[in-house]
Parts: structure tokens; sequence; C-alpha cells
């Protein structure tokens, strides 16, 4: 279950990557942005708790205008509108408060290095232990630390790419 909030946290960033950084096809990044909202939607049903976490971060983005291709428009819409007419249950009261956290990071994001890794929803998500099952904070680290770790890889190959086309252009 776990590997599924991994490759949720992958699909993510390399959706965002290829839409912000132009890394990859755009036509396959908008393919696997369906996959993603699939698998989104899926494992929001597993418990209030995931649902709730991972629907925060959804309208924290959403709320902080961090929505802004249209493939993640489309796959938010669609994972919003089977939210409502599923009658999905979330914790209401946990969702407006990860939501705002997950809003703070967002605006804060490019600030400082401090907040480049958005550690304002980890601290929240955390300090709830006593409130959230283990296996709930388990799943969101293992989605968002994904994604982190999957930004930070992509960062270092196009970094080298840039620099292997630049020593070659020199030549």
């Amino acid at each position: 279950m776990i590997a599924l909030f991994v490759l949720l946290g992958i699909g993510l960033k390399f959706v965002d990557d290829a839409f912000d950084r132009n890394l990859y096809s755009k036509k396959i990044a908008t393919i696997f942005a369906f996959l993603v909202c699939i698998l989104w939607i899926s494992l929001s049903l597993t418990n209030i708790y995931i649902g709730t976490i991972l629907t925060a971060v959804l309208l924290g983005s959403l709320l902080a205008g961090k929505i802004d291709n249209s493939a993640f428009q489309a796959t938010a819409g669609l994972v919003l509108l089977f939210f409502f007419f599923s009658g999905i249950t979330l914790h209401f009261a946990l969702l407006a408060f990860l939501t705002l956290v997950a809003a703070l990071d967002e605006w804060v994001h490019d600030k400082s290095v401090i907040f480049k890794f958005r550690p304002l929803l980890k601290l929240a998500v955390l300090a709830l232990l006593l409130v959230i099952p283990a296996s709930a904070i388990l799943a969101f680290f293992a989605f968002d630390m994904s994604y982190d770790i999957t930004g930070f890889l992509t960062q270092k190959i196009s970094s080298r790419k840039r620099l292997a086309i630049t020593s070659y252009e020199t030549v």
C-alpha cells in the first residue's frame, strides 16, 4: 500500500515538472495526470484520514494558485467532482486546518530555503499523531517525500543535461 503513495508522489512531480519546467513531454504528462487522478481518488477512499490529508493537499494547492496548468486543472476538477458526488467521508475540522497549512506552505515555498520542502504541512501532520493514525501519517510521508526526492533527482539530472549541452556547445 505504501508503494502506491510513493507512486502517487512520483507521478505528481513528473506531471508538475513536465508543465512547470518543460522537462518531459506534456502529452505523456497529461496521460500520467489522469492516472495520478485515478490513484489519488482510490487512495483517498481507503480511509477518512488519508482522504482528508490528500484532499487538504489538493485544496491548499488550489487556494495558493498552484494548480496552474490544464492537466492539473482537469484532474483536480475530476477529483473534486468525484468527491462531491460520491459522498466521500472526510474529517472536516482536520480538512480545514490542514488545507490552510498546505496553502501557507505553498505561499512561502519560494520565499526561503527553509521552506523549499514545504515543512509546515509535514510538521502539522506529525503534530496530529494523537489524532491521525500512524498508518495515515506514514502514507502521507511516503507520498510527500517521494514527491520531494523526485524533484531533487530531476533537478540534478536536468542540471547535468544543461551542463553537458553547454560543454558540447563550447567545444
